[in-house]
């Protein structure tokens, strides 16, 4: 069996298992041990590749223990420090890890995980120092082939610290350009408004005018996105690909009007419930499938970003939330929930809908 497809059945299995972890010790048991024994390859029994709670005593602080600490050849590469699963990682800065990190010279790489989440640290830039950004994460609930095919590098049988080091910083920098491009495309910075408004416009800069360019940059962002969207498309239809001739036909794919008003600010509480309902589907829908769209009024988790396949909504701008179920004519019913963990609740429900359009 492959690696995807190993990381592919222990998704499948910590899909099941997500609803019954209440402690670390629990997610230790049920998601982290297999990750390092199944997609990994190293045995959890074997005091001289897997050490659980190491000891690397910091400072003149002793008896400190890392979680679990992976050997070499005699000596700890890997540090692995474990939370709870469910547990907010990036609010949670990793600053045991960092400290044992520092005081085992041996160690390369450290993993940061909630056994569904895993964060993956080294020393680029300064040695022996965890730098503060990781190189590489994997979530099991959205993996894609990409950092699968880099998790692939720390296996057992194919682990070389230097190849990965080698490609590591590239991953590094590269997460972090994405990731504030598309907080630039989100909500442009002051400091990207003033030099775009400085390139195109020779008036006064005012107050005023810069809030005037912030909203009009937001809205040519968007603009340029779903510009090259049609692009991506067009020359997938003039090569006759059937899947994009599917999408023109329905145009379901393209963004509506409402979806790119300014005002819509997707909150924690729905990607939250996006999260569940991507694990309630993981065993029998490819997550990439799996995604949202939201409008001022609610928030919309479809099958393939097709409104023609809607598996169900959220409304969660009140007070009450409810969560939207559809039945086989796509009518709606809106049931109260309490809290986004409610959603495990319907699962049976969301998997019929989805299988409806599978």
């Amino acid at each position: 069996m492959d690696i995807t497809a190993r990381v592919r059945d222990l998704a499948d299995k910590a899909q099941q298992q997500l609803p019954h972890i209440q402690t670390e010790e629990a997610t230790k048991l049920a998601l982290i041990n297999p990750f390092i024994r199944e997609v990994l390859g190293y045995d959890t029994t074997d005091l001289t590749e897997v050490v659980p709670e190491y000891t690397a005593d910091v400072g003149v602080k002793r008896g400190e223990k890392v979680d679990y600490a992976i050997f070499r050849d005699g000596e700890p590469l890997i540090l692995i420090e474990a939370k709870k699963a469910g547990s907010r990682l990036h609010e949670e800065e990793p600053s045991q890890l960092y400290r044992y990190f520092t005081t085992t010279p041996s160690a390369q790489f450290g993993i940061y995980t909630d056994g569904i989440k895993y964060l993956f640290y080294s020393d680029l830039e300064k040695d022996n120092i965890m730098d503060h950004r990781p190189f590489l994460i994997l979530d099991l609930l959205d993996s894609d082939s990409a950092p699968v095919e880099e998790v692939a590098k720390f296996v057992k049988s194919e682990f070389n610290p230097q190849a990965i080091r080698a490609s590591a910083n590239e991953l590094k920098y590269t997460r972090a350009i994405k990731s504030e491009l598309q907080q630039e495309v989100t909500n442009p910075s002051e400091e990207l408004v003033k030099l775009l408004m400085g390139r195109v416009y020779t008036g006064l800069k005012t107050k005023a005018k810069l809030e005037q360019f912030t909203a009009m940059t937001r809205r040519a962002a968007r603009q340029l996105i779903r510009d090259e969207l049609r692009g991506t498309l067009n020359t997938a239809l003039a090569q006759g690909d059937p899947t994009a001739t599917e999408l023109a036909d329905g145009s379901d794919s393209m963004p509506t009007p409402e979806d790119s008003e300014d005002e819509v600010v997707t909150t924690e509480s729905e990607l939250n419930g996006f999260y569940a309902v991507k694990a309630i589907l993981h065993a029998s829908v490819d997550p990439q499938r799996v995604t949202l769209r939201d409008t001022k009024r609610a928030c919309t988790i479809m099958l393939d970003d097709n409104q023609r396949k809607p598996v169900c909504r959220f409304w969660f701008d009140k007070k009450q939330k409810y969560l939207g179920v559809f039945d086989a004519d796509k009518k709606e019913t809106r049931l109260p929930i309490d809290s986004v963990d409610e959603i495990f609740a319907h699962a049976d429900t969301l998997k019929a809908t989805a299988a409806r359009y599978a």
